[in-house]
């Protein structure tokens, strides 16, 4: 996934406005706008706002952490369905530890 797309992806699952989020982050709607169409790239600065609001890495923004992202849209998945609350409570090695757990799952059907 691009950068745009994911930043555009984390607004939409929270529910947020452009108008919000700059707002919440301290960063333009202008700018903002900009990012989710792909016309610009975000300053490390930006990112790290924006990473830090979403708790995720910037690596997740950018793309570059793939298995992050599969952790999290499994994490999002079990929230929908009420297994879990929400996952600003879970640590990054229990994340881990449900990803392995899919792999092994994932295995044992083959």
């Amino acid at each position: 996934m691009e950068q745009n797309e994911v930043i555009l992806n984390l607004r939409k699952k929270k529910g947020l406005t452009l108008e919000q989020l700059s707002s919440l982050t301290k960063i333009s709607r202008n700018m903002l706008w900009h990012l989710e169409k792909g016309d610009r790239r975000g300053t490390v600065e930006t990112l790290k706002k924006l990473a830090e609001f979403y708790n995720v890495s910037i690596d997740y923004i950018t793309g570059n952490d793939e298995r992050k992202a599969i952790i999290d849209d499994f994490i999002d998945s079990l929230i929908e369905k009420g297994v879990l609350k929400d996952k600003d409570n879970i640590p990054d090695d229990v994340q881990e530890q449900v990803l392995n757990l899919i792999k092994e799952k994932i295995a044992n059907i083959k």
